[in-house]
Parts: C-alpha cells; structure tokens; sequence
C-alpha cells in the first residue's frame, strides 16, 4: 500500500517511481491490482469493462500540468482497489485566504468508484479541497475513452477554469443564506423528497459551523430539524468552507459530490466544463 500525503514535497521522479510499481492487468474477465509484485485486489468484469491505465495517464497529465502551475506538494494513494494522485501548488489570494490550485485523478479497478478526474482549489489553512470541474465516468469500453481524451485535451483551458474557481469563492463571501431555506435545501431532493443520507452530514455541517462563529445559534445547529427552529442569516462562504472542510481527508471523487452539493443548495453556478464533455 501506498499512503501519501500533502505534505510530500513535489518530485515528479518519485512519483513516477512508485507510479511503475503498480499495475491493473485485465485476464480475460478478470482484473488484477498489484503494486511493487503484491496482489491487491482481483475482481471479475464483463466485456464491456474499460482497464484504466492509471500509471500511464497519471505520468501524461503531471507533464502537461506543469506547463500551467508547478506543483509544490502531491499525494499518492494506492490501497487495495483505489487509486488517487492529487498536485497542488501555485498561490492564489482570494480576499486575503491564500489557495493551492488542485488537479486530482480517482480509479478503482474493483468498480467500487468511477473514474474521476477533477480541477480546483484547495485551502491552504485547513486542505480543504473545493473542487468545481469534474469528470466522472464508470469503466464502459464505449464511453471512457472518448472522455479520457477530452478531459486532456481541455487541460488548455486550466488557466479558465482556475479564474472561474475564483469568481465563485468571491461570489460566495457576498452572499447570506437563512438558515431554514439551507436545511430545506440539503435535505430535499429536486422533487422535494427527504434525503435520509443526509441527515448526518447536516448534524456535522452545525456542529462545524460553530467553529465558525455562530455559538450564539448552538441551539438551532444542534436541533436543525426542530418545528421551533429559529432562523438567522449566515454567510454562504461560512456554510461552504465549513461543509467542505467535513470531507477533507476523503478522495477528490467525493469532494467533488459534495462541493456541487453545497454550491447547489446556496445556489451558486458551477462546473461550466462538466456540460462540455
């Protein structure tokens, strides 16, 4: 197992290294993960199932970023079926919070996660990835090709997609939310269904924002659900930080899911390049 973090200065020979030592073979309808010789994972596919070559695209875009920032600090995880390299580096200030800007690539081999490869930034005080571009697809031979070579040859328009990062962060420090209409919009679906899975996360979203300066509300944080709930104003870049910040030791992948989440709930536009490919 490889187990990596942000604090791994950048070394593009490293990573390279370790990115040789792994290996995803497809047998006949059997997918075999290994890394340095030792079998990590085997799981039986059909013939419509696409072996990502992780190694190979990962070396592809770590030479083609570095013409548009140079990274400083990278994470490499491969445990059992999971694969994620992250690169971050080059500061942008955004009203006095200094960012990292992000490329990140998620596989598994086992079909446990899609595919996905995302743009964005990320907090320097806290590496908290907010992640606003992204790609996911399932390993089907009839369409992962096709948008493997898009997201690449959009990797042009990286310098685009980091200056619409910023616009929406700064979007998001002049606007307010109530409380109540952010609850309401978290927890129902388009159709205005509850969403169960949710519940937890907008336990945790109350707990964290008291982080953030809203003691004076520990009882509406704590009982969001409550009939009697009094309603306050906060500031959408308090909601959005401190909900980001809750999946920070997760993958891009679900970052990604949840950023859109709360960027969806305070109604702030995202992921122009999603509609591209």
């Amino acid at each position: 197992m490889v187990n990596f973090n942000l604090s791994n200065k950048y070394n593009r020979d490293k990573i390279n290294e370790a990115l040789d030592k792994f290996t995803n073979i497809q047998r006949n309808n059997k997918v075999i993960t290994s890394f340095d010789g030792e079998e990590l994972c085997s799981v039986q596919v059909s013939n419509k199932y696409y072996n990502f070559d992780f190694s190979s695209f990962c070396k592809k875009i770590i030479e083609e970023i570095e013409n548009y920032f140079t990274p400083n600090a990278y994470l490499l995880r491969i445990r059992s079926a999971i694969q994620e390299l992250r690169l971050v580096g080059g500061e942008v200030d955004i009203n006095g919070e200094t960012y990292l800007k992000m490329v990140a690539i998620t596989n598994s081999t086992n079909r446990q996660v899609a595919l996905s490869m995302n743009i964005g930034l990320v907090r320097e005080s806290n590496v908290t990835s907010s992640v606003h571009v992204s790609f996911k697809n399932k390993h089907y031979k009839t369409s992962m090709p096709n948008k493997i070579k898009k997201f690449a040859d959009n990797l042009i328009n990286f310098n685009m997609d980091i200056e619409y990062h910023i616009k929406t962060i700064k979007d998001l420090s002049e606007r307010l939310v109530s409380f109540k209409e952010l609850i309401n919009a978290l927890s129902t679906n388009k159709d205005g269904d509850k969403i169960k899975s949710m519940e937890l996360k907008i336990r945790a979203l109350g707990k964290k924002l008291m982080e953030y300066g809203y003691q004076d509300y520990r009882n509406s944080l704590n009982n969001p659900y409550s009939d009697t709930v009094k309603d306050f104003t906060l500031k959408a870049k308090d909601v959005f930080d401190a909900y980001t910040e809750l999946f920070k030791s997760y993958d891009t992948s679900a970052v990604g899911r949840e950023t859109r989440r709360i960027l969806d709930a305070l109604d702030i536009k995202w992921a122009i390049f999603e509609a591209q490919i």
